[in-house]
């Protein structure tokens, strides 16, 4: 069961807070000072976490994207298991705490992005564009 501790200590008797019966225990990791990038990346690993650093810093440190990596949709999981979203959103650019995974998901068959719509757009203008000025000159 994953919880957020502060909160829980925080609001006794609160949506965070949590029984323990008879032989439960609660098991608190060592502090982690690393992040571990997976996924959609050129080089996957774990690499030293830099106070401050965005998900950005530590997907260049292995190396970018892949080409077939889906930009919008990265996520963190934190130390304590929640998973947040971890893509720039307006002023919006999350810290990656130390202990935490950066998700780099594929991009899903069928699921296209600004770049393949553009790109596919401009190949349907010209081809219409040199079908026209075909039509054109045989006339």
């Amino acid at each position: 069961m994953l919880v957020d501790l502060m909160k829980a200590l925080k609001h006794k008797g609160g949506p965070y807070d949590i029984v323990l019966a008879d032989g439960d225990s609660i098991h608190i990791p060592a502090k982690d000072l690393t992040v571990n990038v997976r996924g959609a990346v050129v080089v996957p690993g774990i690499v030293q976490h830099r106070r401050g650093a965005k998900a950005g810093y530590y997907i260049e440190l292995c190396g970018g994207f892949k080409p077939t990596a889906d930009r919008g949709r990265i996520r963190m999981i934190l130390p304590n298991g929640f998973v947040k979203k971890a893509t720039r959103r307006l002023w919006f650019d999350p810290s990656i705490p130390p202990g935490s995974t950066i998700e780099v998901p594929e991009r899903q068959a069928g699921r296209f992005g600004l770049r393949e719509v553009v790109k596919d757009g401009l190949f349907v203008l010209m081809g219409a564009a040199i079908t026209a000025g075909i039509y054109t000159l045989s006339d």
